[in-house]
């Protein structure tokens, strides 16, 4: 009788366990969360400080409530004055434009924008659509473009390198290496680089950026104590660069995990998130 009752005392602390992991994960990737990051000692103009970037990433067409009002009232609590967007924003698997312009026509009442092409958009057949949608609603498209702002004395420098999937060829470096040459725009105080690919952050670092915004990796998908993310694209197990902030050299990197997904219809512990930055 004991042993009944041990046996199936144990399979009902299972069950809850399952239950409350399933309700938790459910819930953690429907809530948008804010990411404060502090990039430390960057050498960052005096005109310049103040100034807050909100990066979203990887939306994949994501709904978060009804007119992703869940989404848009973090953007608006976030108080940015520029919005980086950091490339996937479709899904190949779901090519919906009207979500993507519907969402950056809300967006753009907050602060301008400022968005470069991910991988999802490379594959996408009707990018020049999306694009020329995008720009309809006053976004600024930065593929292998700059732009320089000014604020009092202060210049700052914002560029984007387009996604490498746009090119022929299986050398993504060289293919990126030559795109990041192919910026034109004069120096600046402090500078910006919008590069969907994290991975590729060693030939980023080579052109003198002072901070740059990727993202891509969906923060390993699994996220796990003391070990990080599991999985990511083009970085396989256990991914070098998921999460946070990095810094090679004098360039600071920051990825974000990102809002929606792709492959996997859902995350373990990684819940969707906007990046925060206050220069």
């Amino acid at each position: 009788m004991i042993d009944k009752i041990i046996k199936y005392g144990l399979i009902i602390i299972i069950l809850l366990f399952i239950i409350v992991v399933v309700s938790y994960n459910i819930w953690n990737n429907t809530r948008v969360q804010l990411t404060y990051i502090d990039i430390g000692n960057a050498e960052v103009p005096s005109d310049l400080k103040g100034l807050r970037l909100v990066q979203v990433s990887d939306f994949h067409n994501t709904n978060f409530g009804q007119d992703q009002s869940r989404l848009l009232d973090k953007l608006k609590e976030a108080k940015p004055d520029l919005i980086l967007i950091t490339g996937d924003l479709i899904d190949r698997r779901n090519t919906k434009i009207e979500i993507a312009v519907d969402f950056v026509r809300e967006a753009r009442l907050l602060a301008p924008i400022y968005f470069v092409s991910g991988n999802h958009e490379s594959w996408l057949l009707d990018y020049e659509l999306l694009k020329s949608r995008l720009e309809t609603e006053g976004v600024i498209v930065l593929d292998n473009e700059a732009v320089i702002l000014k604020s009092g004395q202060s210049t700052l420098k914002l560029a984007g390198v387009i996604d490498p999937g746009f090119s022929e060829g299986s050398d993504k470096e060289k293919i990126v290496r030559e795109s990041l040459a192919s910026i034109k725009g004069e120096s600046a105080d402090f500078s910006i680089l919008l590069a969907h690919r994290p991975d590729l952050f060693e030939v980023y670092e080579r052109f003198d950026y002072d901070l740059i915004f990727s993202g891509h990796a969906h923060g390993g998908q699994f996220r796990f104590p003391f070990i990080g993310g599991l999985l990511a694209p083009d970085q396989g197990l256990f991914p070098k660069y998921d999460s946070g902030l990095y810094r090679l050299g004098k360039t600071i990197m920051i990825v974000s995990r990102g809002l929606g997904n792709s492959l996997f219809p859902f995350r373990l512990f990684n819940g969707p998130e906007l990046i925060v930055v206050e220069l």
